[in-house]
């Protein structure tokens, strides 16, 4: 895990916030969780996602967010979809 998370409320809703661990430099973008001990198989994954820009990002840049499944621990294989 590359995020601190921690349970929030989104427009009345239970979430996730992920946020930068302590001490993580702005130039260190990647802000990432991992759910273990799950399974997935064909079917449907929904989920609704906002962000914003970190609180010291630079007021020029841009990011994205994005969802990995069929991930492994050694980063070798993964499936992917980034919105930017």
């Amino acid at each position: 895990m590359t995020a601190q998370a921690e349970v929030a409320n989104w427009h009345g809703r239970r979430a996730i916030h992920l946020g930068p661990l302590p001490g993580q430099s702005k130039d260190d973008h990647a802000i990432m969780a991992v759910l273990k001990g799950t399974a997935f198989h064909d079917g449907v994954i929904e989920l609704d996602v906002s962000g914003t820009p970190r609180a010291d990002a630079d007021p020029t840049s841009r990011g994205f967010f994005g969802l990995l499944w069929s991930y492994t621990s050694t980063e070798a294989y993964f499936s992917n979809l980034q919105v930017r």
